[in-house]
């Protein structure tokens, strides 16, 4: 299957997993397919409240996709900024975009399982070291999904999965720009009531080799040697070098189910100040065991219960300043998750939802030792902190054209208590002053009224709320909100799927940072509360078969986000035209395939505390950055010899120069920005077993 996007659809569904052919099915059967990311449960794309995108394991190979952050770069209304904060991927959707966590914004699943972090409420990328030759497909499922997914999830939901019924055991090894090596493995075995799946990657980079003079203006170079970087010292090579290594099990007898998962990473980030020695280097360990059973309950019942258990620990051990900087920050914590899904079908016409999901996140510690900057061995101890949530969903259809989807979610977190202990022992220490925290209460509402006139014709109103919750923020900070209004039109022929959305999306009580600008330089942040974003946009997708073997897919996202902060209204890090353009051909063996996509200029942070903003030009933190067009090639042979086959990838063919916003995160001195990656080969090698 190539990849495809449908915006609502209709009518009996396929099944992906059953014996199902999907790379034989026109344009307008493939709306027909079920997914489960927008409701839980199997329904025909169609039929969905919900804005949905397929990736198949077709697109991935066709495309030559070498990671993830390189699929979401690729889908429509996506846009990635990366400040080298990390394993690159924070991903801006329709207009919005989030530097304080990355992925805070939209919901990150791995079969079915949620992968944000409780203690960020965030989905970094390092933690999602999935390989691409693992997934079956992607469902992105774009619009509020808060009555179904909770916290945080405004801009929609994303299933990563890699259970599918799709036998495809294989190993590669593959070696590309910036010292970059992949090693994937997959094996897998399928029985009439059970399947075992094992997939295995490793993956290392030197990371980028800019200079940082490329990074910083003129007007703060001289600010280089007070933050210890020397003339002679200014590249940033071997100081953004990663790796990381994923393991997961997925296992399935009768209606019992088990998915392992274990990410192990190490990133060197800039954070702050620039490094000065070998590299800010920060190591994590991440694993998450799931188990749940599926029984059905008579004829229309059926009860979905699993039990998620994830344990994380950090350490980062800081560079800046001079050779032989003392800084240490560690982290780690246990989350529990136990959900309980009822779903109550007894005709076609009806389907209702009811479902409980309870978290705790328990035995978090955090230790900070910065001896250079005043922070001397800062403790950070917090209670048990639970949230409970109770939500619903029915389906009805009204009439033959009419079907009618409301859905309301009621989410709670307790109080607890954060202790901070400085210099002192936690065991018999006393802590610093502190209030409560937590004690939110939100209910999220969701509507949506489809009309089908006819197969090839799907009409959807689609209204809904999203909430995220502060994380460790005192109670005198409101919930985050978000409210979208969407109008989406789709039709489909044997060859043809054009689509179109209208959008809305205001956002409000965001936290705003505000930067404050220490004695010693650093830069010191501060969270206000009231930010104020509306968005109208819309969105267009028209994919188009010319032949067999031949497809085309072309969409552009247009979109206008004002601000109640910025002086002209503007909204920082906002594009307002995203394009992208896909040509694909596959004849027997061998595909070769074509991608562009098109970035408009972005404005950096603004600061909006009014003592500090004299420091920045207008207000802005940094300059702002120029749109940008970049195109990939990809070429692909099966079969060289015998089950072996060959894949070249070559990344930003035109070497075009990628300029990513300034952000607070990164310190004062990156004002003109981060650079992308330039051009670069990847070549593959895989042999299918």
């Amino acid at each position: 299957m190539r990849l495809v996007a449908l915006l609502g659809l209709s009518g009996s569904g396929l099944l992906w997993g059953e014996g199902l052919d999907v790379a034989s099915l026109s344009l307008d059967e493939l709306m027909k397919v079920e997914v489960t990311t927008p409701g839980k449960v199997p329904e025909a794309i169609r039929d969905t409240p919900a804005s949905v995108y397929l990736i198949g394991r077709e697109d991935i190979e066709t495309f030559g996709y070498t990671t993830l952050t390189e699929v979401f770069e690729n889908v429509p209304g996506f846009y990635n900024i990366d400040n080298y904060t990390g394993v690159s991927g924070n991903f801006g959707i329709r207009g919005y975009w989030n530097g304080r966590m990355q992925n805070s914004s939209v919901a990150i699943l791995v079969n079915g399982v949620p992968q944000m972090r409780q203690d960020l409420f965030a989905t970094r990328m390092e933690g999602l070291g999935v390989p691409v030759e693992a997934i079956d497909r992607i469902e992105v499922s774009r619009g509020p999904n808060s009555v179904i997914y909770g916290n945080g999830a405004f801009f929609g939901a994303i299933n990563i999965i890699t259970n599918g019924s799709y036998s495809d055991d294989q190993f590669s090894v593959s070696y590309g720009a910036r010292g970059t090596t992949r090693a994937a493995g997959r094996w897998s075995e399928f029985g009439e009531d059970h399947h075992v799946i094992v997939n295995a990657g490793y993956s290392e980079t030197d990371g980028y080799d800019h200079d940082l003079l490329e990074l910083v203006g003129e007007d703060r170079r001289d600010w280089l040697s007070s933050y210890g970087v020397t003339p002679d010292n200014t590249s940033l090579a071997g100081r953004l070098e990663q790796r990381s290594e994923y393991f997961q099990l997925s296992a399935a007898w009768k209606q019992f189910y088990f998915e392992l998962g274990l990410n192990d990473a190490e990133v060197e980030s800039y954070s702050g100040l620039p490094a000065v020695d070998e590299g800010n280097r920060r190591s994590s360990e991440e694993a998450r065991i799931s188990a749940g059973v599926d029984v059905p309950l008579g004829d229309a019942f059926s009860l979905d219960t699993r039990l998620t258990y994830t344990s994380f620990y950090s350490a980062e051990n800081y560079d800046a300043l001079f050779p032989g900087f003392v800084g240490v920050n560690t982290r780690d914590f246990d989350n529990w998750e136990l959900e309980s899904l009822l779903t109550y079908s007894p005709s076609d016409d009806l389907r209702i939802l009811g479902g409980v999901n309870l978290q705790r996140m328990q035995n978090f510690y955090e230790y900070t030792h910065v001896p250079a900057v005043g922070l001397l061995h800062e403790s950070v101890v917090v209670d048990d902190r639970d949230i409970r949530s109770l939500f619903g969903q029915v389906s009805y259809q009204l009439s033959e054209p009419w079907s009618l989807v409301a859905g309301y979610r009621i989410e709670k977190m307790s109080g607890f208590d954060r202790f901070v202990y400085i210099n002192e022992p936690v065991d018999t220490g006393t802590p610093l002053p502190s209030g409560a925290k937590g004690g939110f209460e939100n209910g999220t509402p969701r509507v949506s009224l489809i009309y089908q006139p006819s197969e090839s014709q799907v009409l959807k109103f689609m209204v809904g709320d999203a909430t995220k919750i502060p994380n460790f923020s005192d109670p005198s900070f409101e919930s985050e909100r978000s409210r979208t209004s969407e109008i989406n039109y789709s039709w489909s022929s044997e060859n043809l799927h054009l689509s179109a959305s209208l959008f809305h999306n205001s956002l409000s009580d965001l936290l705003i940072e505000a930067l404050e600008i220490e004695p010693s330089g650093l830069v010191d942040t501060d969270l206000l509360r009231g930010g104020k974003v509306d968005t109208d946009g819309v969105e267009v997708l028209l994919i188009k078969d010319f032949s067999e073997g031949l497809r085309a897919e072309f969409g552009v996202t247009m979109q206008h986000s004002e601000s109640m902060e910025t002086p002209e209204g503007r909204l920082s890090y906002s594009p307002d035209f995203l394009g992208h353009a896909k040509l694909s051909y596959k004849r027997g063996d061998f595909s070769a395939a074509v991608l562009g996509r098109y970035v408009d200029d972005m404005l950096s942070f603004y600061n909006v505390d009014e003592e500090a903003t004299p420091m920045f030009e207008d207000g802005y933190f940094g300059d702002p950055v120029d749109s940008y067009v970049v195109m990939d090639f990809n070429l692909r042979w099966e079969q060289v010899w015998e089950k072996l086959y060959l894949n070249f990838h070559l990344n930003n063919v035109f070497d075009t120069e990628i300029r990513y916003p300034s952000n607070p995160i990164n310190g004062l001195l990156l004002n003109r920005g981060h650079i992308g990656p330039g051009r670069g080969l990847t070549i593959k090698a895989g042999i299918r077993f």
